[in-house]
């Protein structure tokens, strides 16, 4: 009866395969699991990237969300679902921008990356939003054997600002 964030998939699928369930079963965390569930849900549009096995991506990946709330309040649910090849090798730098008005912006952003085994990524991520608006966000990063995320994180702006990152070690 552990909740599932999301479910395993089939290796053709652009969906990460992932399963996360409780440790400690607590209310705080069911409720919290539910919370990432929904926040998965809103995202209709998915930017999804795939790196096939055995190819070195040069040049580093740009991928910018910008949030223009205008004179209205926005939400802006972003998705970003990066899949690396086996012995693929890539350079991410997700960047979120907003531009100031009278209302307020809110970005619920989740991001997955799933590396094949002995895949490498480099993932940067810039948070420059307007510094009324609000940006929550979770990454789920899945490593096979041998695999290497590294992650750097810059906050500028934004009145309430959390980054949660999952972790999943394979092999």
């Amino acid at each position: 009866d552990d909740p599932v964030v999301a479910s395993q998939t089939d290796s053709s699928s652009t969906e990460p395969s992932r399963r996360y369930t409780i440790v400690e079963n607590s209310q705080q965390l069911t409720l919290f699991l539910e919370q990432l569930r929904t926040q998965r849900e809103f995202c209709l549009d998915v930017i999804a990237i795939r790196v096939a096995a055995r190819v070195v991506v040069d040049a580093p990946i740009h991928v910018l969300f910008v949030t223009t709330p205008g004179a209205d309040r926005v939400m802006a649910p972003a998705r970003l679902v990066v899949t690396a090849g086996e012995r693929s090798q890539l350079t991410l730098v997700e960047s979120y921008a907003g531009i100031s008005g009278t209302g307020r912006g809110f970005t619920n952003a989740v991001t997955d990356v799933v590396l094949g085994e002995s895949a490498v990524v480099d993932h940067y991520k810039l948070q420059r939003e307007a510094a009324d608006g609000y940006h929550v966000a979770a990454m789920f990063v899945d490593c096979a054997r041998s695999a290497t995320f590294a992650s750097q994180s810059i906050v500028a702006g934004g009145a309430i600002v959390r980054n949660d990152v999952f972790a999943r070690l394979g092999g």
